[in-house]
């Protein structure tokens, strides 16, 4: 996997504080955001500010993002149950297939969000990171309020590394750009 990455926040969160104005919750999940990134140490990030549940509409928007540099792009895996989810995958390949600019050894890896990977074919030991990972999930503070995020989280990377042999895991699916756009295809 890449050393060197950055990362996009495509949605800005105006529906994940349902007892807030819009603005104020963006404001909320963005400082979060930005926590969740400083307690990681990445510091190339970005927002594309979509409105939530509003990608699938912002093709526009979406196109803006300049794919030729990298050698992986990651997205939650479009069978997840979150519209902006499914969105990402099909908005990349509608992108993709704009021909936009890419490396042609461009690989798409899904991770699991909402839904888990049915043929993950690549495992990522996080045992020495899964402090990191329960303090980035703790960032996000309005959404823990609402539901145990870190406990689900570490129970699947738990599940995950059982089969690696490791005290904890992440699973992907990476595809070369043909099956992705086949995958696609289905939804």
């Amino acid at each position: 996997f890449p050393k060197l990455f950055d990362v996009i926040l495509l949605t800005d969160g105006r529906k994940g504080l349902k007892d807030l104005p819009p603005e104020e919750a963006v404001k909320i999940r963005e400082e979060e955001f930005k926590n969740a990134m400083n307690t990681a140490g990445v510091s190339a990030y970005s927002f594309l500010h979509v409105p939530d549940k509003k990608l699938r509409e912002n093709f526009d928007l979406f196109k803006t993002i300049d794919l030729k540099e990298y050698d992986y792009v990651f997205v939650p895996n479009i069978i997840d149950q979150h519209p902006d989810h499914k969105a990402v995958s099909i908005l990349l390949k509608k992108l993709l297939d704009s021909e936009a600019e890419v490396k042609p050894d461009l690989k798409i890896c899904f991770y699991e969000v909402w839904s888990t990977l049915g043929l993950p074919n690549a495992f990522v030991d996080i045992s020495d990171v899964i402090e990191t990972k329960k303090a980035m999930i703790n960032c996000y503070a309005s959404q823990i309020s609402q539901k145990n995020y870190e406990y689900h989280a570490v129970g699947l990377n738990q599940y995950r590394g059982m089969l690696k042999n490791k005290k904890f895991a992440e699973a992907f699916c990476i595809l070369e750009l043909d099956d992705f756009k086949k995958i696609c295809e289905l939804y």
